[in-house]
């Protein structure tokens, strides 16, 4: 019997002592975005060389960029960077994200080779960026033409193509 007091005793005290715990759950909440498909770029101003001339005297090698002075190609162009420019991009994204930018290879059409590049008169092929507090960030795309082979160009308009690609870093 006493032992029977003693085991109701001991229950009926721990189970007293677990009347006295409390758990309280709390809940808060989280605007999530997955924002990773919303790059987008956009071209705000083209890139545009002078007239290219190709005659006895250009020789293999021969350049022209989109903003210097004017080279072996373009030498027909005033002194000045007149009637060519690089070209202007918009990237748009996630505010604040840090961003690289790359730019696709070279390619050879009608003789001549188009090399695009984040600078001036140096191959720049990637940059980085941090899109501002809008989510915006800019960069201008220039290039260079470069003569491959005088036999292979004939008198036309020649169009390139290039790519630029933006990821999150």
């Amino acid at each position: 019997m006493k032992k029977i007091l003693i085991i109701l005793f001991l229950t009926g005290t721990f189970g007293s002592l677990a009347a006295f715990a409390t758990t309280t759950n709390f809940t808060f909440s989280v605007d999530v975005r997955n924002n990773s498909g919303n790059l987008v770029v956009a071209e705000n101003r083209r890139i545009v060389f002078p007239t290219i001339v190709v005659d006895g005297s250009t020789k293999a090698g021969a350049s022209c960029f989109t903003d210097a002075a004017p080279q072996e190609l373009c030498r027909l162009s005033s002194p000045t960077t007149a009637g060519r420019r690089g070209g202007a991009y918009t990237v748009t994204g996630s505010v604040l994200a840090p961003l690289s930018l790359t730019l696709s290879a070279a390619t050879t059409v009608n003789g001549l080779e188009f090399t695009p590049s984040f600078n001036k008169t140096v191959v720049v092929a990637g940059a980085g960026h941090t899109l501002n507090g809008s989510g915006v960030a800019t960069d201008d795309v220039f290039g260079q033409l470069k003569l491959i082979d005088p036999a292979m160009v004939t008198s036309k308009i020649t169009v390139f193509d290039f790519d630029i690609t933006a990821a999150y870093n």
